[in-house]
């Protein structure tokens, strides 16, 4: 059971950690735009 809640944690991590790279991308690509 501990183990699922770790893999949880571990996911919303990288889910967090993925989508803030894509947000960060993202500016840089419209800044590059325009």
């Amino acid at each position: 059971m501990a183990k699922i809640a770790e893999n949880q944690l571990m996911y919303n991590a990288t889910l967090r950690m993925l989508a803030h790279k894509f947000r960060g991308l993202k500016s840089a690509i419209a800044e590059g735009r325009s």
